[in-house]
């Protein structure tokens, strides 16, 4: 265990195969970098990230997995975190979020993919486009009634002593 942060040590080459093979991409078609633990992390196309998810997803072969993010939403994230409150607040919808403003929404009924990647990595603006997307798509989630989306969702623009001086319209149309 004392070179398991290796890019080469056995257990990441075999994390790295299956993520290239959930991908349905290669290691020619992929960037491996360290995130902040020193861990090997693996960038690929947006295309192939949305495929590698539902390939994990809405395979029976990880059912297990699938059920965990969905019985205890808590351990994709954390407390008032995107990906955690919209499996909480949703039905059948399984989401994570990644570094950089990235964040990947799988339907598991219609076996499709939102991902959703912000340039600048705003986590607010990432929040209210990947909000806005899923009620435009019309996908199964409560806001407002259940009070769960809205600790971390507003289309207010807030001051630091809780003024409210504007707010947020979103200005894209997935239709």
């Amino acid at each position: 265990i004392k070179n398991y942060t290796d890019i080469n040590h056995p257990l990441s080459r075999l994390i790295i195969k299956k993520v290239c093979d959930l991908c349905e991409t290669d290691t020619n078609n992929i960037i491996i970098s360290k995130d902040g633990c020193t861990l090997p992390v693996i960038a690929t196309s947006l295309y192939n990230l949305g495929l590698g998810f539902l390939n994990l997803f809405c395979d029976k072969k990880y059912e297990k997995i699938t059920n965990a993010f969905l019985k205890h939403p808590y351990i994709a994230g954390g407390n008032n975190r995107l990906d955690s409150e919209i499996i909480n607040a949703s039905e059948g919808l399984v989401c994570k979020v990644g570094a950089g403003g990235l964040c990947v929404v799988v339907n598991l009924n219609k076996e499709e993919a939102l991902v959703v990647k912000i340039a600048d990595c705003n986590m607010q603006a990432r929040t209210n486009v990947v909000i806005n997307a899923l009620i435009q798509l019309k996908w199964p989630i409560s806001i407002n009634e259940t009070g769960q989306i809205n600790n971390i969702y507003t289309k207010n623009i807030i001051t630091e002593t809780g003024e409210i001086i504007g707010k947020i319209k979103p200005c894209f149309d997935l239709h």
